[in-house]
């Protein structure tokens, strides 16, 4: 998913891999 993001440089996949660092962040 991290590398499906990283192949679109775009403002919504720098959103979205906030959010997904944040979750995963909180689960640790």
């Amino acid at each position: 998913l991290m590398d499906r993001l990283r192949t679109i440089p775009t403002r919504q996949s720098l959103e979205l891999r906030a959010e997904v660092a944040s979750m995963a962040s909180d689960l640790k």
